[in-house]
């Protein structure tokens, strides 16, 4: 709310100094809590606890630039070979993309507690599983949903004159979504206190990316900068597996990986074919995609029912409240 306040009155700038405002709320507001619930003064009074402390999240922070690095640096390519207006046309599609986000960093968050605290426990690694295969599943879905419906979100984001570059949408998309899949094995790291391996991971990432756009944006534009973001982020997790050696977790989401695989070749099947005809696929018949979609894949059980039926008792006692 408060960036959107600021940049209806101030356009650019005003968003900047929104951003500010708003992280500095944010940033406050957990300073208080810290000292509310803990008292810092024992920490400083011991050095050695301050430079672990450093020595612990410094690499988080560098790793957390890289991260932003690959999200950006293709704006960059985009300016220098095809133009200033391309930057914009390509940010709003990516923007929809970044809607995966939404579930895939809050998950992240919520996770990860449970996650650092059962790491040790017996019973943790059968209940992680099933936990991991529902996210997946969620997950996948959600990047399908994102999809089927991004011509109406980029409407909502940017306007008519961007759906020109919806063929960006499913590219981005798959690099988002596998950027969802790379919290699962990094935290593991966490864990083992591997946070400078974080770097290696996000450099390794960062510098395929930057190669993939310097090849790629010259020759197929926009569309190049789609493909260097979904090669750079597949980069990522493949190092994230073979750093970690985490490779069991993927055998649990076969079923779920094959029922979502094939619902994307009928979807982009359907996509190439209409287009093909001349035919439009309006948003009625891609509403009734969809509901099929959601019921083959409880069906399927590839999603629980479960959390539907949480979120809409959530929103129930919400709206009692």
């Amino acid at each position: 709310i408060v960036v959107s306040m600021f940049f209806y009155q101030a356009s650019a700038s005003g968003k900047i100094a929104g951003e500010l405002m708003a992280t500095s709320i944010v940033a406050l507001g957990s300073l208080l809590m810290l000292f509310y619930h803990h008292s810092i003064r024992p920490i400083f009074n011991s050095f050695s606890h301050v430079l672990k402390s450093i020595s612990f999240g410094l690499p988080v922070q560098l790793a957390g630039f890289g991260w932003w690095g690959m999200v950006n640096i293709d704006r960059f390519f985009l300016n220098h070979f095809v133009g200033i207006s391309s930057v914009a046309l390509y940010s709003v599609v990516y923007a929809v993309a970044l809607l995966l986000n939404l579930f895939s960093m809050g998950f992240n968050q919520a996770w990860s507690i449970y996650y650092f605290k059962n790491y040790e426990n017996e019973q943790f690694r059968q209940d992680n599983r099933t936990i991991v295969r529902e996210y997946f599943g969620w997950l996948s879905f959600l990047a399908l949903s994102v999809w089927l419906f991004s011509r109406e979100a980029i409407e909502i984001m940017g306007g008519a004159l961007y759906l020109g570059n919806i063929r960006l949408v499913p590219w981005i998309i798959l690099g988002v979504f596998l950027y969802g899949l790379y919290f699962i094995p990094s935290r593991k790291l966490f864990v083992e206190s591997r946070t400078w391996t974080l770097v290696a991971i996000t450099s390794v990432g960062l510098g395929v990316n930057v190669l993939a756009n310097l090849f790629l944006v010259p020759k197929y534009g926009m569309m190049g900068a789609a493909y260097a973001t979904a090669i750079a982020y597949a980069t990522s997790l493949l190092t994230t597996l073979v750093i970690t050696k985490s490779w069991n977790w993927l055998k649990d989401l076969a079923i779920p990986a094959l029922f979502f695989g094939a619902c994307l070749v009928v979807f982009y099947g359907i996509y190439l074919l209409a287009d093909y005809l001349g035919l439009g696929i309006n948003l009625s018949m891609r509403a009734l995609v969809w509901i099929l979609f959601l019921g083959l894949a409880l069906k399927f059980k590839v999603i629980n029912k479960k959390v539907i039926v949480g979120i809409i008792g959530k929103l129930n006692n919400v709206q009692n409240a």
